[in-house]
């Protein structure tokens, strides 16, 4: 058998102790920072994931929150418009009054008047009233703008109209109106 030399001898004993300080080096230095960075890597992930559901929530909260917000500009819009009154019935005589008073100014004869059996709309209380009168059709179209112009929770929810052939340009017309009644909600 070959004897190794000297020289290869060194050779061969610096591979070993360079080979034993990599694995020492790899068991005690790199592993566990490998494994660290593959268990940070790993909650990383899980911290982007929760990251997304967290902000997906927020965002829905948000949507809800705009929807809220959207829907409480409604109501307080409707309730600005509500005819001022305690109860169904004042509400009807607020708004046949401020009808009354129109036809009036207008020189507008009205024939009658007529509350009729209360309504439901959403779980709120309709208003309703009939007014007959005889009319031209200028004096009926101011009679529809006004109607129209009106900012309040009321609205035309029937309408007849018959010529009469008798008395030329007269109109026999009865509107049936309905007005919003909102109870004001009790706080404890």
């Amino acid at each position: 058998m070959k004897r190794i030399s000297k020289r290869s001898r060194q050779w061969l004993l610096g591979v070993v102790v360079l080979m034993t300080a990599l694995l020492i080096w790899w068991v005690n230095d790199y592993r566990p920072r490998w494994t660290q960075a593959a268990s940070t890597r790993e909650a990383l992930e899980q911290a982007r994931d929760r990251h997304a559901m967290l902000d997906a929530r927020l965002h829905r909260f948000l949507d809800n929150e705009r929807e809220q917000r959207a829907q409480d500009k409604q109501l307080r819009d409707l309730k600005a418009k509500l005819v001022p009154g305690k109860s169904i019935e004042e509400v009807n005589a607020q708004v046949q009054t401020e009808l009354q008073k129109f036809l009036d100014d207008h020189e507008i004869s009205l024939s009658s008047y007529q509350t009729m059996a209360s309504g439901k709309w959403r779980g709120y209380k309709l208003g309703k009233m009939q007014f007959r009168f005889s009319i031209t059709t200028r004096k009926f179209s101011e009679v529809l703008e006004y109607l129209e112009k009106q900012d309040m929770a009321f609205c035309v929810t029937g309408m007849n109209i018959r010529y009469q052939k008798r008395k030329k340009g007269l109109l026999n017309v009865t509107l049936e109106i309905s007005t919003l009644f909102m109870e004001e909600e009790k706080t404890s």
